[in-house]
């Protein structure tokens, strides 16, 4: 529900009601009652029947009632017509939708109906209301206002004087009011008790003058803070309060606590104190205790804080100032132990530290580190020795307080570290060689993870890998791999109940190429195969050649390898090299070469114009398929040029059984020119050289 906007003028008593925004708000007290007042109708009387206590708001009200009763008044008093339809607009639809609304309204009609009533009479009237004190404190100033009759502006002040805490204006309003004949036996009672606190204040400031003028001023000081609880508004109690200037606190210290700065002091005796903490002239807190951290101060400079007691707003004391104090956190975690290869400290400092200094205990060891480092190790020590030392963080020319560490330096065995890695030719393995160690035996693990730097102490019962081989360092151990990835292997020194990390290798075995094959095209071999997943070049390798290839230019154009000669050609795919240790089987193919058929011609002269011919076959390689060859013997005038050039004087079949052989060709008559031919399918796939005739040997 929404409040008609009244103009009417407002009383702050009725202003704290929690719901006079929504219905009542601007509705002042003395309009209100002057209304309720200003005639008893029979239709208002409505509103008395309200206090039945459990009986629901808008069952007891009728608001068509209600709107034929303001009609009717505002034509009796047009001088109210204008209050008497405000009045109507909140009432009406409170009684309908905001019961809660109306019962503020039936607090208003109780008022104006407690006329000459006895206090005992009024508290019961409002505990059949279920009205708390709260509620009874709200509704005094109404009650008061009621009480003044037709023209109450003192009693108004009276009011307002009293909700704000303000004796001495409410004393003054009670003065005006009781100058006049007072029946109403609350206001009575009211301006009765304004009196008696009116004397107390009196009384209270009288003493704390008098404390004043005998020079207690801590005793006069506690009597007007007790009036300043009791009265917002005294006269001249600002000004007592600045002339009797607190103490400044007792017992100042600070100390640091880490990288905070801890005051404490000691309260002056009497109480109502404040406190205000500057450090270096600048203001930081106020508080009402006696201690107070500081948890940001500058780090590394000395700084200088005072501390003043606060009384009333102006009233301060002399600064009390403890001793200077510098800020100079120390590490924190600070640690040694004994480790392969010396003794390590670590440590945590803050990041305002300028530089760490370490130092042993005997001199053997001194270093600044910047503040970014968080450790150290000391190689110079003797097993069995214990050592202690010292770290301070520097803040400039500050230092932090030292703190202290102590460890006995211990045996560890010596790392075995690579001395050489030889990758297997054909891809299986790596043959690991370590340094030679003058202790200990090594282990080689597999481990799932980056394995820990050399000289690093590990668990000797729980090795962080799976244990591939065990030998002395300083031989050689092949270490096969099988499995496609990336394989992580560690050397670990073990001796005498300890193991030390060394040497570790990170080898990737790369998957092989799948489905390789061969074929002749043409004079040349191509290729193919199927690449795995994750690899982006292949290198291919044959006798008289060696040749890389990508994924994508392979997907364009495929592979083509020019080889030459007879014989069985074989050809090696392997995934690509991309550095470091890998590991690359190779997919083989062969593929047979064409046949090579030499033939040699050689004669000797029987008689002068006869000769006698052989032909010495030299067979490289074996056809694939059956091959004719013929040779031929110029006839008359016809040079040979093909098989069936001049006239044949042999004709063999060569099969891939075909030896070696020697064929001789009898007696040819008169210059022989002689030629050889192939002869069949595979003619084309058989090479033919020839070799050129021995001089004839004359028998």
């Amino acid at each position: 529900m929404s409040a008609h906007p009244l103009r009417l003028p407002q009383f702050p008593g009725i202003l704290d009601y929690p719901r006079l925004s929504d219905a009542l708000s601007g509705l002042g007290c003395r309009d209100l009652i002057a209304f309720a007042l200003a005639g008893r109708h029979p239709g208002l009387m409505v509103l008395d029947g309200l206090r039945v206590m459990g009986s629901p708001w808008s069952e007891r009200v009728d608001p068509a009632y209600l709107e034929s009763v303001g009609r009717d008044r505002a034509a009796r008093a047009p001088e109210a017509a204008g209050h008497v339809r405000d009045l109507l607009d909140v009432v009406v639809p409170a009684a309908v939708d905001d019961p809660a609304a109306l019962w503020r309204l039936v607090l208003y009609q109780l008022a104006a109906g407690l006329r000459g009533g006895s206090q005992q009479e009024i508290a019961g009237r409002l505990k059949e209301l279920r009205i708390d004190a709260g509620e009874r404190r709200l509704l005094g100033p109404a009650l008061l206002a009621w009480a003044a009759g037709p023209e109450p502006p003192d009693v108004e002040l009276l009011a307002s004087a009293l909700s704000a805490g303000a004796l001495h204006g409410a004393a003054e309003a009670a003065a005006r009011v009781s100058a006049r004949p007072v029946h109403d036996p609350l206001l009575r009672a009211t301006l009765a008790d304004v009196r008696r606190r009116a004397t107390e204040i009196r009384a209270l400031f009288s003493e704390a003058a008098d404390h004043e003028r005998h020079g207690d001023v801590e005793k006069a000081a506690g009597l007007y803070l007790r009036v300043a609880d009791l009265t917002s508004d005294e006269p001249g109690l600002e000004e007592a309060l600045q002339r009797c200037a607190p103490r400044r606190p007792a017992g100042a210290r600070a100390e640091q606590n880490g990288t905070s700065v801890v005051l404490t002091w000691e309260a002056p005796r009497t109480g109502g104190h404040g406190y205000r903490i500057s450090r270096d002239g600048a203001p930081v807190a106020e508080v009402r205790g006696t201690t107070f951290t500081d948890h940001d101060p500058p780090i590394g400079i000395p700084l200088a804080y005072e501390i003043r007691t606060v009384r009333a707003a102006s009233s301060v004391s002399e600064p009390a100032r403890p001793g200077p104090v510098t800020v100079a956190p120390a590490a924190e975690e600070f640690a040694v132990e004994s480790v392969p290869g010396g003794i390590a400290g670590h440590w945590r400092v803050g990041p305002q530290s300028r530089s760490v200094e370490v130092t042993r205990q005997d001199g053997g060891y001194r270093a600044r580190f910047p503040p970014d480092a968080d450790g150290f190790l000391d190689p110079d020590v003797r097993p069995g020795t214990a050592y202690s030392y010292r770290l301070r963080c520097m803040y400039g020319q500050v230092a932090s307080a030292d703190l202290t560490a102590d460890a006995i330096a211990e045996l560890w065995p010596p790392p075995a570290l690579a001395a050489e890695t030889t990758i297997a030719e054909d891809g299986s393995g790596v043959l690991l060689t370590l340094t030679e160690t003058s202790v200990g035996a090594v282990v080689l693990l597999r481990v799932p993870a980056a394995p820990p730097e050399p000289g690093t102490a590990l668990d000797p019962q729980a090795l962080p890998g799976v244990e591939l081989a065990r030998w002395s360092a300083g031989r050689s151990v092949f270490v096969p791999l099988a499995a496609a990835g990336r394989h992580r292997l560690l050397a670990v020194t073990l001796h005498n109940g300890r193991a030390v990390a060394g040497a570790a290798w990170t080898v990737e075995v790369r998957p092989e190429v799948e489905r390789l094959e061969a074929a002749w095209q043409g004079e040349a071999v191509r290729l193919s195969w199927e690449w795995p997943p994750g690899i982006g070049s292949a290198e291919v390798s044959w006798a008289t050649g060696a040749q890389e290839i990508t994924r994508s230019r392979y997907r364009e154009r495929g592979f083509t390898a020019q080889v030459s000669g007879p014989g069985t050609h074989r050809f090696e795919v392997r995934a690509g090299n991309r550095g470091g240790l890998v590991l690359r089987r190779p997919a083989v193919v062969a593929l047979e070469g064409p046949a090579e058929i030499g033939y040699t011609v050689t004669s000797r002269k029987i008689r002068r114009f006869a000769r006698d011919y052989a032909v010495t076959l030299a067979v490289r390689g074996r056809p694939r398929d059956p091959v004719d060859l013929v040779v031929v013997a110029k006839d008359g005038g016809l040079v040979p040029r093909g098989p069936d050039d001049g006239r044949r004087v042999l004709m063999v079949t060569l099969t891939p059984e075909t030896p070696d052989q020697v064929h001789d060709l009898g007696t040819v008559r008169g210059p022989a020119r002689l030629k050889a031919f192939l002869v069949g399918p595979a003619a084309r796939r058989t090479l033919l050289r020839h070799s050129a005739p021995e001089p004839p040997k004359v028998g």
